[in-house]
């Protein structure tokens, strides 16, 4: 079966679930970007284990197309892109909303956040232990206006890496490379496989909001994470990254992980740790059970 097809039949899962209710299509081509919806329906999988499934509807809504959904305390909404961090006044009447783009403060008491997940259209591969990875530090994404301290820095350690490297011939590779649009770089398939041939990725901000599917697709790699201070939500707890103030800092910290391989080795493994305990599936459709039981501690 093809990714394609793949893609079509968990749509059509989804939608055929009595209790399962989206406002979005089935990808439609082979070029297509799947986004959330494989880690949706993975989520969706792991809630059918769940005896007390059935007592509830569960809705999956884009703010990107219309509904007409009324919501009432028998609902769960996962609610995505929503890039603003909003969510409608509509939307907060069911009892749980869960989305990647809560508010970052004042949010409603029955709003949870959720991790964003992977792209779906990025293959996941065989983990490769991190000192068998060719390529030091990667980065491939659309240049805007929230990345450009980002950009000078990371510009600023390729020269002088440049320059190091001519002269002692270190045979650190890196591949950064910003690109115009969204998805306008490397392939799907390309880019999980250089993801998973490097040893440490930047996470930089997005276009509206700081959560991106770089972010976890690099978690579930192994990759070591530098990234900007993350948002006060539960999933980003214990993150064992590298979290910067200042993209000023970004040269000063791939040198010091540079010169101490051992803990560069160390914060892969707590990545991949950390990535099935507070990001995958399971992990998530047992968050919500619990907040859905006992609500949110």
């Amino acid at each position: 079966m093809s990714r394609l097809n793949e893609f079509q039949e968990m749509h059509h899962f989804l939608s055929s679930q009595k209790n399962v209710f989206l406002n979005f299509g089935a990808v439609e081509n082979a070029a297509a970007p799947a986004l959330e919806q494989v880690y949706l329906y993975n989520i969706i999988r792991e809630l059918q284990k769940w005896p007390r499934f059935n007592d509830f509807r569960f809705y999956l809504v884009t703010a990107n197309a219309p509904h007409d959904f009324l919501f009432d305390n028998s609902c769960v909404v996962f609610y995505l892109s929503n890039e603003d961090h909003q969510i409608p006044e509509n939307i907060l009447k069911a009892k749980l909303v869960c989305s990647p783009y809560c508010p970052t403060s004042g949010a409603a008491a029955n709003c949870l956040p959720i991790p964003l997940g992977y792209n779906g259209s990025v293959e996941s591969l065989p983990y490769k232990p991190v000192d068998e990875r060719p390529f030091y530090i990667f980065f491939s994404g659309n240049l805007h206006r929230r990345r450009l301290w980002f950009f000078f820095h990371a510009r600023f350690y390729l020269l002088l890496n440049s320059v190091k490297s001519f002269f002692s011939n270190s045979g650190v590779i890196d591949k950064i490379q910003f690109t115009r649009k969204f998805t306008g770089g490397l392939s799907p398939t390309e880019y999980a496989q250089v993801l998973m041939d490097s040893k440490i990725a930047c996470v930089p901000e997005g276009y509206k909001s700081d959560i991106s599917f770089r972010f976890f697709e690099a978690a579930k790699s192994g990759n070591v994470i530098i990234t900007k201070t993350l948002y006060d939500f539960w999933f980003f707890k214990d993150f064992p990254g590298i979290q910067l103030s200042s993209w000023r800092k970004l040269h000063r910290t791939l040198r010091w992980l540079d010169t101490n391989p051992s803990k560069l080795k160390e914060i892969s493994q707590r990545m991949l740790n950390y990535y099935e305990t507070k990001c995958a599936e399971p992990a998530v459709a047992q968050k919500v059970i619990e907040v859905l039981m006992f609500g949110k501690k």
